[in-house]
């Protein structure tokens, strides 16, 4: 069992401003207004007032402390309020919230509600999409806009609210549930990794990390437990976790069906609950009654990093070259005259093509090149047609190369490197065969010479050194 503490909380309630509010038409008793509220002074959302009610601490149990009944004053210039009732907007409210009239005036001109939590163990921990609803006659006379707070649960084990604040990755919060993002994968890969951190906060060291045996992730090894760690307190720790192919290919059908509803959703966040952790004195975080909600992100888009490497060929071209990515159909090759100006795509081509040569440049100029990779998804449209999305991954590094001045020595001096090594090579190889011919004063070396050659026995291009 994971062993609670007190904790003080102090939430703000001013900071979230943006919870949508209902509408105040159609209210048969709109002179109704809030003149005294015994509770903390409201504060304002939209241009309407937000009442609320919160609890300072919470003990070992899960306990709150007890808090006062606070009370709502009414008056109305012509609506008579008696036989209202009231209750709470949402469900959550209902459950949480105990609100009642106590008081009316004999004119039913004034009226009095108390509130308060409905018990000391309310789990919600804040609830700002509320409000007390007046009625009377089954008609909803008025609106309260109400909002209320509870100390979160802490464990010894971390210094946080909750058992996110040790992991890495940024805050998110989709369809009820925060958790921690980190991280994203190209569901074309077979067995991409996610990385996470976690800092044991607590007093506590951490003995192991472990994984639910299902087969979405492993740890590097392929095991479903982690002991190579640091078990230190306020150690931190990194995990991989290997995303299982048979996990990968949901997720790519997952987003290949999305795609069918809309072509622009070809990503997504993904959150799972598969760690956790243990510590050295024997307590879990992370199983049902307190998950761990991590998160990656998912995209049928490539994301293979591109090195482009850039080399000057001739005076007026340019070679390009660069690594091989996974799993794409081809290569976007752009071009500009300036490094932070405007690029023109120049050229695409295939998976297999990892160069390319950028010829009949102006001399003198410099040029800056970039590349991406695209890949070409098929997918099914929700009318039954059958498409293909183009998607881009990130631009490579930009390089750059300058091409020679027309004229310049230095421009040829590269591409003819090997020509002059040629005739070097010829020019020695006729002085030696000259050196080695028959002096001319030599005369019947001249005649043996002419005759041999004549004969076919030598070739004028053969070696003869005359004995001494």
């Amino acid at each position: 069992m994971k062993k609670i503490w007190a904790v003080i909380v102090c939430v703000i309630l001013t900071v979230f401003l943006a919870v949508p509010v209902w509408a105040e038409d159609n209210l048969t008793g709109s002179d109704i207004q809030v003149t005294d509220y015994t509770g903390t002074k409201p504060f304002e959302r939209d241009g309407q007032k937000v009442y609320s009610i919160s609890s300072q601490k919470r003990d070992r149990n899960g306990v709150f402390e007890q808090t006062k009944d606070q009370v709502f004053t009414l008056k109305s210039v012509t609506t008579d309020m008696h036989g209202i009732t009231v209750e709470m907007k949402t469900q959550a409210g209902k459950n949480d919230i105990a609100v009642k009239v106590i008081k009316i005036s004999e004119d039913g001109l004034e009226a009095q509600i108390s509130i308060n939590f409905s018990s000391r163990k309310v789990s919600t921990s804040l609830n700002m999409d509320d409000a007390v609803v007046v009625k009377k006659d089954g008609q909803v006379l008025q609106r309260i806009l109400f909002a209320y707070s509870t100390p979160y649960f802490q464990d010894e084990h971390y210094d946080g609210f909750n058992s996110l604040t040790p992991w890495s990755g940024t805050w998110e919060y989709e369809d009820g549930i925060s958790f921690k993002l980190s991280g994203m994968i190209d569901v074309y890969e077979k067995t991409p990794i996610l990385t996470y951190t976690y800092t044991a906060e607590g007093k506590q060291g951490v003995k192991a990390f472990r994984l639910d045996p299902g087969d979405n992730f492993t740890f590097l090894d392929g095991s479903t437990i982690y002991t190579n760690i640091n078990h230190q307190p306020k150690a931190s720790n990194t995990i991989h976790l290997k995303c299982s192919a048979s996990y990968v290919s949901k997720l790519k059908e997952e987003l290949i069906k999305e795609m069918s509803y809309d072509e622009d959703n070809w990503q997504m966040n993904v959150v799972f609950d598969d760690v956790i952790v243990e510590y050295e004195d024997g307590c879990y975080i992370g199983e049902a009654n307190d998950p761990i909600y991590l998160g990656h992100a998912a995209t049928l888009k490539p994301l293979g990093k591109i090195n482009l490497e850039v080399s000057l060929k001739s005076a007026a071209s340019i070679k390009l070259q660069w690594n091989k990515t996974k799993s794409v159909n081809g290569y976007c090759i752009y071009r500009s005259q300036k490094k932070n100006g405007t690029y023109k795509k120049i050229k695409t081509v295939s998976s297999q093509t990892l160069s390319y040569t950028d010829k009949k440049l102006k001399t003198g100029k410099s040029y800056f090149y970039k590349i991406r990779s695209y890949r070409d998804v098929r997918y099914k449209s929700s009318n039954g047609q059958w498409k293909v999305k183009r998607l881009y991954g990130s631009y490579s590094n930009v390089n750059h190369a300058k091409t020679a001045k027309a004229g310049s020595k230095s421009a040829s001096a590269k591409t003819t490197q090997k020509n002059k090594t040629v005739k070097n090579s010829e020019m020695k190889l006729n002085s030696k065969r000259t050196k080695a011919s028959p002096r001319m004063g030599d005369e019947s070396m001249q005649n043996i010479w002419l005759l041999l050659v004549l004969s076919g026995i030598v070739t004028a291009g053969t070696v003869y050194k005359k004995k001494r």
